[in-house]
C-alpha cells in the first residue's frame, strides 16, 4: 500500500521473487542483508511521502518514481490489472494498466 491504495496484490511468494510496483521494489531493496560481510548502507526510496489530503486523481507515488511516465502518471488515475495469474500491480509500467484506462469504467 502507498498513501492507502493497494498499488500490488498477489502471494508472498509471487511478491518476493517478482515485485511489480516500482514502490514494491524499492521497499524490498530496503531490507538488510542478514548474510552481508560488510556493512551496507540501506537503499532508500528518494522525495517525500505527500501528505494524503486531497490528493488528485494520479499514481501517488509518480512523484518519488525513477520510472515515472511522463504526461501520464502525473494526470491519470492508475487502474488496477492482473498481470500474472493471482498478481496485479497499479503501475503504467505496465501495458494492461494503460490499455483498462483506454477501455473506461464498465467496458
Amino acid at each position: 500500500m502507498y498513501l492507502g491504495r493497494i498499488v500490488e496484490r498477489a502471494g508472498a511468494v509471487s511478491l518476493f521473487r517478482d515485485p511489480l510496483h516500482p514502490y514494491t521494489r524499492g521497499l524490498l531493496r530496503s531490507i538488510p542483508k542478514i548474510d552481508a560481510r560488510e556493512r551496507e548502507r540501506l537503499k532508500s526510496i528518494e522525495g517525500v511521502v505527500p501528505l494524503p489530503l486531497d490528493l488528485p486523481p494520479r499514481c501517488g507515488f509518480c512523484d518519488r518514481c525513477d520510472s515515472a511516465i511522463a504526461g501520464l502518471c502525473e494526470c491519470r488515475d492508475v487502474p488496477m490489472v492482473e498481470v500474472h495469474p493471482g498478481h496485479a500491480v497499479r503501475c503504467f509500467l505496465f501495458p494492461q494498466c494503460v490499455e483498462a484506462l483506454d477501455r473506461g469504467p464498465g467496458r
